[in-house]
């Protein structure tokens, strides 16, 4: 009964095992798919930042490049006004894409448009030679109105991003956290139920080892005892026989197989009534019968 027990008890806390192995691999999936969530949320935030960055980086390349044609009619200063354009056009088109370009931000790409505008009037005005005219466009202070308010607008989208990717990180960390502690629990509860199923199991063969040497025991005290039992009979005197419950013959010492006329290997399974044939056989040698 006991051993039985042992058995349900090994099954038991194998399959419990087996259940809390399962359960920590669906927690611990789920949990990475919110930092995997997550991550790409602060991967796609640092992306508007370097967008925003690189944007005004821009800018600040084509007005550089405006002042320094105005200044000398050399269209070589142009470069980077020329390329600045369709690169900023992409950014912002990227950014509307990405949903970034709402709210406050969306006034981002209306402030760049306006930049633009006065470098290109600026620019026109100094091919169409009227020099004066451009740079006293420039000393009105509308270019650097219209780039302060741009820094601004990407300074407080940038704090507002940042603020925004160190939530993230806080909860990145905290479903880190929760990751560690899922699988350091499941794994000691696993450890402990393989522990107790293996001692178990061990105790199981342990006893059954003490059984079978104890059967094994039990055996040889059996033979001894039978051996001892047929040297008994085997040394008295008077004739032995022994029989089992459907009469069979199991045993006869000598002086039954000399009354007999039978051998120890001839009585083994013979009923002990004897048939006419086997008397005829006794007498045909000498032998007396019953």
């Amino acid at each position: 009964m006991g051993g039985i027990f042992a058995r349900k008890a090994h099954l038991w806390a194998l399959g419990l095992a087996l259940v809390i192995t399962i359960a920590t691999g669906f927690a611990v999936y789920h949990e990475w798919q919110d930092y995997s969530a997550l991550e790409d949320s602060a991967r796609l935030i640092h992306l508007a930042i370097e967008s925003r960055q690189e944007l005004l980086s821009l800018l600040k390349d084509a007005e550089t490049g405006q002042r320094g044609y105005l200044l000398t009619g050399d269209p070589r200063y142009l470069e980077p006004y020329a390329t600045a354009r369709p690169q900023a056009d992409r950014l912002l088109a990227q950014m509307s894409s990405r949903g970034e370009l709402v709210g406050d931000a969306a006034s981002l790409r209306r402030i760049v448009s306006i930049k633009f505008l006065e470098l290109e009037r600026t620019i026109g005005l100094r091919r169409a030679g009227k020099s004066k005219a451009a740079l006293e466009v420039v000393e009105t202070n509308e270019g650097k109105a219209t780039m302060d308010t741009i820094r601004q607008l990407v300074r407080r989208a940038t704090d507002a991003e940042l603020a925004e990717i160190r939530g993230l990180t806080s909860l990145a960390g905290s479903h880190a956290t929760q990751i560690r502690w899922i699988v350091l629990t499941g794994s000691v509860i696993v450890t402990l139920l393989l522990l107790v199923s293996t001692l178990r199991f061990h105790r199981l063969l342990q006893t059954q080892e003490v059984v079978i040497s104890e059967l094994d025991h039990a055996r040889r005290d059996i033979e001894r005892e039978k051996e001892l039992f047929e040297t008994t009979l085997r040394s008295i005197g008077d004739a032995v026989i022994a029989t089992d419950e459907l009469g069979h013959v199991r045993f006869m010492n000598a002086v039954a197989q000399d009354l007999t006329g039978w051998v120890s290997g001839e009585s083994v399974d013979a009923p002990s009534c004897f048939s006419n044939h086997q008397r005829g056989h006794r007498r045909s040698d000498g032998r007396s019968g019953f």
